[in-house]
């Protein structure tokens, strides 16, 4: 394990040192024409810019993965889990990721200063290359963390990527980081959990893994349960029938309920409510009147409720008592049971969840 993820570690250098080299020659293209601009300040950022690209390119190239503080003491990065060497060489991996993508960025912005300072005003010139800074900063920071104790937590690096993510993404999508990690670890490190960077970067955005997946599992069992309880489903009866209908993945409630906020701010389904403390989840469009939010109430404790019960607990009229019941039962989301006179919901159902989790195997 320690030897494929050293080669890929080499790689990830290679390539930084690449475009920290590239972003050495923009940035003394730069000096020679602020020189001739007599842009004395400018000049000394850029100068300062320069000497720290110089440095922290020969600290990238010339490390070694292997040798590293962090991973030889294994005190940076400590996890409950059973597979805690992989989860480090993985977290490792992942800062060099960072750092190639930075220094891609940073090249990048060097370059459309370059290109700007011919005919863009001053400001436009200053506000581009104080990017570049910010990017070579962070290219510091991480470095530092990932070459000794010294350094940021990971769970600060992610904080400080927070309003940068789609920038990330971006560049992650240009250096095709995932297809390279799957021809170089393949077989080593487990990717039934994504990318490392789509891994980490899912604490950043509270995106979750694997968000296409889930949306997909959700929108089928919204088909499924549309005729059978109106399209309510409690939260954790969801996420059942989301890993039984995707047995691959692995993920945990809060990806599946990320999932149903996304997919509710996307206006694709109602989204989550809360019905006497119970999380529910309206995965077709229903329009529900006040009273019959009140019935859904009602309802929740033991998953079904007849006319006399409804009278009881809201002192309605009989007539408005009824016509709220028999909405609910038009909506799909209550059935008449005769036998009983009781207005059965599924979605509230305890044997309704597990009935629902078996045949979804």
């Amino acid at each position: 394990m320690k030897e494929k993820a050293n080669s890929f570690d080499r790689t990830l250098r290679q390539r930084s040192a690449t475009y920290l080299k590239n972003a050495e020659k923009h940035s003394l293209r730069l000096m020679e024409i602020t020189y001739d601009k007599k842009a004395t300040m400018l000049l000394k950022r850029i100068d300062k810019l320069k000497s720290s690209i110089t440095q922290i390119k020969n600290d990238i190239e010339y490390g070694s993965f292997l040798s590293l503080p962090a991973f030889r003491s294994g005190r940076r990065f400590h996890t409950e889990t059973p597979t805690r060497a992989e989860e480090e060489i993985s977290q490792l991996l992942f800062i060099g990721e960072l750092i190639l993508l930075e220094s891609r960025n940073l090249f990048e912005k060097l370059q459309d200063a370059e290109g700007r300072i011919y005919g863009s005003d001053e400001t436009q010139i200053l506000e581009v290359f104080t990017k570049a800074e910010d990017s070579l900063r962070r290219i510091e920071q991480l470095q530092l963390s990932r070459s000794s104790s010294e350094g940021f937590s990971l769970d600060a690096i992610i904080a400080g990527y927070e309003e940068n993510v789609g920038e990330l993404e971006n560049l992650a999508e240009k250096e095709n980081l995932f297809s390279l990690e799957k021809s170089q670890l393949a077989g080593v490190i487990s990717m039934n959990k994504g990318s490392f960077l789509s891994r980490f970067m899912s604490a950043v955005s509270r995106k979750p893994v694997f968000e296409k997946e889930i949306t997909d599992a959700i929108l089928l069992v919204g088909e499924k349960l549309r005729t059978k309880t109106g399209g309510l489903v409690k939260l954790p009866a969801l996420y059942s029938m989301v890993k039984a209908a995707r047995p691959s993945l692995k993920i945990s409630i809060k990806d599946v309920e990320n999932v149903v906020h996304i997919l509710e701010k996307k206006s694709i389904i109602l989204g989550l409510r809360e019905v006497s403390g119970m999380k529910i989840v309206e995965l077709v469009p229903v329009t529900a009147t006040p009273d019959q939010n009140i019935v859904l109430e009602a309802a929740s404790e033991k998953g079904h409720l007849g006319l006399e019960g409804l009278l009881m607990k809201t002192k309605w009229t009989n007539e408005r008592a009824m016509r709220a019941l028999k909405q609910m039962e038009e909506l799909g989301i209550a059935k008449y049971e005769t036998t009983s006179r009781e207005w059965i919901f599924p979605a509230f159902m305890q044997d309704y969840k597990l009935e629902e989790g078996k045949s979804e195997k």
